[in-house]
């Protein structure tokens, strides 16, 4: 009975050893893999990747402020259609 249980024991170890080596290489695998990808966009994709971040940086867009009626407190009409002088730009 106890030569059994070392056996099993045995096996056990083996096939959780075996797991243990499954999942390291899995592992690293997938960190080469990973690895590899950032090297390729860091090293072959650079240029088109920083001309594409300064073109997105640099977008230049108008935004209008609105502008409507001022009223003071008791809601009569200070200033209709206001307009502003300049423009401001991000």
């Amino acid at each position: 009975m106890e030569r059994r249980n070392l056996e099993l024991e045995q096996k056990f170890r083996k096939q959780f050893t075996r797991r243990c080596w499954f999942f390291l290489f899995v592992t690293i695998l997938l960190y080469l893999i990973l690895a590899s990808r950032f090297a390729y966009l860091q090293i072959f994709q650079y240029d088109e990747l920083v001309t594409k971040a300064e073109a997105n940086r640099k977008t230049e867009t108008a935004h209008p402020p609105r502008r409507g009626i001022i009223m003071d407190k008791n809601g009569e009409v200070l200033a209709i259609g206001n307009h502003t002088g300049q423009d401001a730009q991000l």
